[in-house]
């Protein structure tokens, strides 16, 4: 019999003369399984058969879990995937979600239960329950309260963290997001520990075993990671590869590995060591699991029995089997049929639910492995007390190394991922129809002391303040408070226009922007609406910023045109207190903002996003805007609008752009991913709109981070609305050419001609040198820099342009690379120990070949282990000469009989080099040259043409 799918095994005595009972409470059971379920079920033709045909196919529909067809309190929905499932257990599955992460959200066949479709047939506390908890479901990084005493350990929503402080809605507690301990004044406890050398918190006790241990740092995502066997390759979750050894991105690593593997194709007789590696371990699991089933049936009533059993098919159902092999459960009667037990396969994908139908060895050699599920056979029986499990045997077969098993399952992710990112922009066939078009305005705090229109200390540099401690008159709306401009704070906003190529307008004017809410005292904003203080702007960008080659149209740049930059107030501060309670914090409030509206011209999520995270760098480098995204000192607004290609949409206009469609504004994006992914779910569901035959309204929508869609907060306000008008309390604003001169004069280097005359001037690699500006706000550029020099003149030769060239390729790896690989969780850039000396005099000494690349990397090790201040520090040259360790070439005889001791000892090794092609393996006998050779004698460059050499001989 075919196992795989769910048998049953009917005995003899049901097949008596008395036994119509029984084949009647059959057909009930069975009933709405296909054709070919009852066929492999070996059941023998008759009547009765084709009575339980028709009433499987001509019924009305049954729940694909639990068998039920509608009645009186069972409703039968139909979901997107073509399945019907019951009130009753779409309530199971929802219950699941919320108390089970994994098993969130509810799916069917891989697709997730939208709550809207059925949160008519849930009760109202679930579904309640449910919105709740997708929300911290659903939020990556997720922040608890830290009022352990008390027992709250609650929830803390996105919108209810600010500046590094995540505000408990339950117990009023305020926790610290980077060290999830109470909020607390300066910097979070790095692990260093408090005056007695203790650490103190949960964030300095895994620092201090981090820096202890020597784990390292995903360069990628920052997550500490801790090698416990293998190679030094190591893949993070972020799917960012990088070298153990030295903390560096892979393809920039030139440590030796230790075991020579390469991305080569592995042959025959490995690709069947995988299959064996899930072979042994189902064995071992499937008995140690039959024995608990039989213990759990046994314990239980009939029931709880039943509950189980469905529960395990729920569970396989949501996780996405096809319905084509997906096994069933039939409508249980025990009063008539006593027990039924299922039988599945044992060779299941370990990586999907609990119960699975079989997989052949090839796919099953493809899956992760995982604890599986037992295997175990049960049949109808007429007693209880026959029951019996009978657990399914494997055939023991050799195991693989399970280093060789990791790095296959890490190549196979990487080709998925890179199949899906292509699948994923080819996706969408609509999209050749369709044209999105999006607008952004973005606003930013400047950097300034005070606030806008008072005296008042600007929040910059203190957000522990008290609530409402830094509040003037005006800022609390009192009567007869009247606004005062503080010049102070126009020359970061004139700064931010002048970087973004601006006109800057001689003379501007001030508009009250009026709506009421309980953040804005006054009941309007100042802004400039009307006459703001810069125009027409522009921002360049290139495929380095992450422009797809489809929006550049061939050319090798971007231009996105900027309407205006205009100044505003920021509005007080929401935290809220329960469910009806709200706390107003006006330490905010006049804050100053510039907002900067971009010309739609943007056609692509991805340009979206990147031209957000340009305007931030260049707010930064100009001291602007100092308090990025991620701390809420920048959040973005899309206008979203949709037309059909080569039409004139709804002929709507938009900053000067005519023939678009109706667009909707998303507000309050605070990440880069969310910008991006906000604009692909805005642009998938208006053209769901527009060909179903409806219309776009104009409206206000919001986001949170994970979900499918956007949601509708409100209509679109339009200047009627706001009821625009001059403030009268304010004089028109002033600004001097020679003040805009002075500052066009005086800006600092943008981060796009600092990346230019790196990579003209040192010879660094375009993504090295953008790499390098953007690293500790260019502390490691100016680093470098002055590595250059030093090491310029100690080179006794006049140096030509073509050998400050090579100076800074290889310092700049060594700054990046080398250096950039000691720093972890507990170690930053000002805490870095080398001066630009030493490490000109360890790439002096490896240029001339007085160390190797080895005993240079063991220098920068020990002096970086070595405080700078410290009497005993030894220069480099005494490090050279007290470790023995100048360079003492071998001779090339010498080189060759260490060679072939080596490959004496590893003919395997040798046969796969020179049979199979295997040259990556090359570097595996140089490693161990150098491994075996007398520290400060073995050049990894000779070794590798002796190997090679001899290799090819």
């Amino acid at each position: 019999m075919n196992e795989e799918v769910l048998e049953l095994h009917v005995s003899d005595a049901a097949t008596t003369s008395d036994s119509n009972d029984r084949l009647e409470a059959l057909q009930l059971s069975l009933r709405g399984w296909p054709l070919f379920h009852l066929q492999r079920l070996g059941l023998s033709p008759g009547s009765w058969r084709d009575q339980l045909m028709e009433k499987g196919h001509q019924s009305d529909p049954v729940c694909l879990i639990c068998g039920d067809s509608t009645s009186a309190d069972t409703q039968i929905l139909k979901l997107s995937c073509n399945c019907h499932h019951c009130n009753k257990c779409l309530t199971r599955l929802f219950t699941a979600a919320v108390t089970d992460e994994s098993l969130y959200p509810p799916s069917c066949h891989r697709r997730p239960i939208p709550l809207n479709k059925v949160s008519r047939h849930l009760p109202l506390t679930l579904v309640r329950t449910y919105r709740a908890k997708s929300l911290e479901l659903s939020t990556p990084n997720k922040v608890y309260c830290s009022n352990l005493k008390n027992g709250c350990n609650a929830f803390i929503a996105p919108h209810s963290i600010h500046n590094g402080q995540a505000f408990c809605q339950t117990c009023g507690m305020s926790t610290c997001v980077k060290c999830k301990e109470e909020t607390h004044f300066g910097p979070c406890d790095d692990g260093t520990g408090n005056e007695s050398g203790q650490n103190t918190t949960l964030l300095g006790l895994l620092n201090g075993l981090a820096k202890q241990e020597k784990w390292r740092v995903c360069p990628s995502c920052g997550r500490l990671v801790e090698k416990a066997d293998g190679c030094n390759h190591i893949l993070c979750r972020c799917g960012c590869d990088f070298c153990y050894s030295c903390g560096t991105l892979l393809d920039k690593c030139v440590c030796i590995d230790d075991d020579g593997l390469e991305e080569e194709e592995e042959d025959e007789e490995y690709e069947q060591g995988q299959a064996d590696y899930h072979h042994r371990h189902r064995q071992e699991w499937a008995a140690r699991e039959a024995a608990n089933v039989l213990r759990r049936l046994r314990s239980r009533n009939r029931r709880e029995l039943e509950e189980d059993i469905i529960e395990d098919t729920m569970v396989c159902i949501s996780s996405g089997w096809p319905a084509t092999q997906c096994p069933r459960p039939v409508d249980l009667d025990f009063s008539e049929l006593h027990v039924i037990v299922f039988r599945f396969g044992t060779n299941m994908n370990f990586s999907a639910a609990r119960t699975a139908p079989l997989l052949s060895p090839a796919t099953a050699a493809r899956s992760v492995p995982r604890t599986p599920r037992a295997c175990f056979v049960a049949q109808w029986l007429q007693s209880r007390r026959n029951l019996s499990i009978t657990p399914l045997r494997a055939t023991p077969e050799p195991a693989i190394p399970l280093r060789k098993h990791l790095k296959d399952e890490a190549k196979r992710k990487k080709a998925e991922a890179k199949l899906s990112s292509v699948k994923k922009v080819k996706a969408d066939p609509r999209l050749d129809k369709w044209e999105l078009t999006v607008g952004i305005e973005i606003h930013a705090e400047l950097n300034t002391a005070c606030k806008l229109f008072s005296s008042a200390p600007a929040l910059a540099g203190e957000e522990n303040a008290a609530a409402n401690t830094k509040v003037a008159l005006f800022d609390a709306g009192l009567p007869g408070a009247q606004p005062q401009f503080q010049v102070a704070t126009l020359l970061p906003a004139l700064r931010a226009a002048v970087a973004l190529g601006c006109d800057i307008q001689h003379k501007s004017g001030w508009d009250r922007k009026h709506y009421f809410h309980w953040d804005q005292p006054n009941g309007y904003q100042i802004t400039q609406y009307y006459e703001p203080f810069a125009r027409n702007g522009h921002l360049v960008l290139t495929p380095e910023d992450g422009v797809p080659s489809s929006d550049l149209d061939g050319a090798d740049h971007l231009t996105i045109g900027i309407k205006q930059i205009q100044m505003e107030q920021d509005t007080a501060k929401t935290n809220a207190v329960g469910l009806s309670t709200y706390h107003i914090d006006l330490n905010r409030a006049g804050h100053p903002l510039i907002e900067i509206i971009t010309l739609p011209q943007i056609h692509s999520p991805q340009t979206a996003a990147a031209l957000v995270r340009k305007i931030q760098t260049i707010l930064r480098s100009v001291d602007a805007c100092t308090t990025g995204m991620e701390l809420g000192g920048l959040r973005a607004d899309v206008n979203v609008s949709i037309r059909e290609r080569g039409t004139a949409g709804t002929g709507s206009t938009y900053s000067g752009v005519e023939g678009l469609g109706q667009r909707t504004e998303i507000k309050n994006l605070s990440s880069f991913k969310a910008v991006e992914d906000a604009i692909v779910a805005e642009r998938d569901r208006q053209i769901s709109v527009l060909e179903s035959g409806g219309k776009i309204e104009g409206e206000t929508r919001g986001w949170t981070l994970g979900a499918a869609e956007t949601t509708r907060l409100r209509g679109k306000e339009g200047e009627v609305d706001y009821r625009y008008m001059p403030d009268g309390d304010l004089p028109p604003l002033i600004i001097g050419e020679d003040v805009v001169q002075y500052l066009k004069q005086t800006l600092p280097e943008l981060p796009e001609n600092t990346v230019e005359r790196v990579v003209h001037r040192a010879g660094l690699s375009p993504k090295d040198a953008k790499t390098m500006v953007g690293l500790d706000d260019g502390d490691r550029l100016e680093f470098m820099e002055e590595t250059i020099e030093s090491l310029k003149q100690k080179w006794q030769e006049q140096t030509q342009p073509e050998d400050l060239h090579k100076f800074g390729k290889i310092v700049g790896n060594w700054v990046l690379h080398e250096l950039g690989g000691l720093l972890d969780a507990s170690v930053s850039w000002d805490d870095v120990s080398i001066t630009p000396q030493e490490l000109a005099d360890i790439i002096y000494n490896l240029l001339q070949k007085q160390i190797t690349a080895r005993t240079a990397k063991q220098l920068l090790s020990a002096l970086f282990d070595t405080p700078l201040a410290s009497a005993s520090r030894p220069s480099v040259e005494q490090l050279i000469e007290t470790g023995n360790l100048r360079l003492r070439p071998l001779s090339e005889d010498a080189y060759t009989e260490l060679a072939q001791a080596i490959m004496n000892e590893n003919l395997d090794m040798v046969a796969a080099v020179r049979d199979k092609g295997q040259k990556g393996k090359i570097m595996w006998f140089v490693g161990q040259m150098v491994r075996r050779g007398e520290e400060g004698t073995v050049e990894p460059e000779m070794a590798r043409r002796v190997v090679e050499k001899m290799l090819a001989g």
